[in-house]
């Protein structure tokens, strides 16, 4: 029921999301990557229910606003089609990564859309790119001579 159905989001953006792990290799390559380049998160949790509270808990917990300031972090509400492609439009971001396809298809102002699937079940053709581990990022990167700029 839709009534579960909140429950279960508000808890997994919520209480389970600060017991979460970075993922293998995360924290590893954003850090990399950020002494390079601007990097962004724009992440689907709603303001309305905390999410981007926790969210910030988070990615402070871990370090990540230490590769990443605040000012470049924007939580979206995850209802809204085509919310994180406003944001991405409004920052100028050509290289986005996610975990859903069908975020990056609503993803139109982003020349390079990458899917990080690390359990390869998805499919996908051009404009999209599917990574499997972060530490297939630079290569992909190199290889495509994709920029972050």
């Amino acid at each position: 029921s839709p009534l579960h159905y909140r429950e279960i989001r508000q808890f997994i953006y919520g209480p389970a999301t600060l017991n979460a792990s970075p993922m293998d290799g995360a924290l590893e390559m954003i850090k990399f990557l950020a002494a390079s380049h601007d990097l962004h998160i724009i992440s689907r949790r709603s303001a309305a229910d905390g999410g981007d509270t926790i969210g910030f808990q988070w990615l402070e917990r871990h370090g990540v606003l230490d590769a990443i300031p605040r000012e470049r972090v924007a939580f979206v509400p995850y209802d809204i089609v085509g919310a994180k492609d406003a944001v991405a439009r409004w920052w100028g971001i050509s290289v986005y990564m996610d975990d859903q396809i069908k975020i990056l298809r609503e993803l139109s102002s982003v020349a390079a859309r990458i899917l990080f699937d690390p359990h390869d079940v998805g499919a996908v053709s051009a404009p999209l790119f599917k990574i499997k581990t972060w530490s297939d990022l630079p290569a992909l990167l190199e290889s495509r001579a994709l920029a972050f700029e």
